[in-house]
């Protein structure tokens, strides 16, 4: 396509220099797949929906906007206004999720982009009046995705320090006793879920004792911890030298000063003084 263009625009471009320093260009990876598999027909992006891209694209940059980074974020504030739009006209949950997952993987990829101006804070807030409360199914299903998510960061997280799997989860099983899911995919995956749960409270040996607890007992998560990281060991005898040093120069700094006291208190008795007396 640009070869083609290019080819068309220097034939009719009377000074192509002039024109080449003028033209705004635009590098756009248009992943251009076919996709045709177990399918009736096959199936291409639109080949006007580049042409779109391209405009805007060419549109940001003329109003002094970052091509690259004005364009994600325009389509990421449209993308949360037809969001908006469709959670008002009570549209399908699924379908608000499908479009509230595509709004939140723009939103992680523009995380470092606050420069843009755009409001970023708007598409996040519509973003989450997408899962509405009021409505116990769709609530249910999000509370799903989520313990699904802490049971795979718990399953990372016990690998990377078993001493974790001697203490309670902090999670009660009891909070999926409430839940209404509609499909039996659902209460399969609510179940394997509560057995994670189940086993990790089983598996408890110090249940006394919080993980988030803050108190000085030899059973506590962060004592035991302590004492199987030789890491901390080092990182607290390095610690202990360097507050002895410094408190080994202060009280070298301690006995000058007061020698330094003595020695000045001495001269001054030493001198005659004249004192004078004032009356009003």
């Amino acid at each position: 396509m640009s070869e083609l263009l290019g080819g068309i625009t220097r034939a009719l471009t009377p000074d192509v220099d002039a024109a080449a320093s003028s033209t705004v260009y635009v590098t756009k990876h248009i992943n251009d797949h076919v996709l045709w598999h177990s399918a009736l027909n096959p199936w291409r992006r639109d080949p006007q929906w580049l042409v779109i891209h391209v405009a805007l694209q060419t549109s940001l940059l003329e109003w002094k906007i970052d091509g690259q980074y004005g364009y994600k974020a325009f389509t990421t504030y449209v993308l949360a206004r037809a969001l908006e739009k469709a959670s008002e006209a009570k549209l399908d949950h699924h379908l608000l999720y499908t479009m509230n997952v595509k709004i939140a993987t723009r939103i992680w990829k523009l995380k470092s982009l606050d420069h843009t101006g755009f409001p970023f804070k708007y598409i996040v807030d519509q973003s989450h009046m997408a899962i509405s409360l009021d409505n116990p199914e769709q609530f249910s299903c999000v509370f799903l995705i989520i313990s699904e998510l802490w049971v795979a960061l718990d399953e990372m997280a016990v690998e990377a320090i078993p001493l974790l799997r001697e203490y309670s989860p902090e999670f009660s099983i009891v909070s999926f006793e409430p839940l209404l899911l509609p499909t039996l995919c659902q209460m399969r995956r609510l179940r394997a879920a509560e057995t994670h749960l189940s086993r990790r409270h089983a598996d408890a040996i110090y249940r006394g004792h919080s993980l988030f607890e803050f108190i000085h007992h030899r059973d506590s998560f962060d004592a035991r911890y302590f004492q199987t990281d030789l890491g901390l060991h080092k990182l607290r005898r390095d610690i202990e030298w360097q507050a002895a040093a410094l408190k080994a120069e202060k009280q070298r700094e301690c006995v000058r000063r007061n020698e330094e006291y003595h020695r000045l208190k001495r001269e001054n008795d030493l001198r005659s003084h004249t004192s004078h007396k004032w009356v009003d």
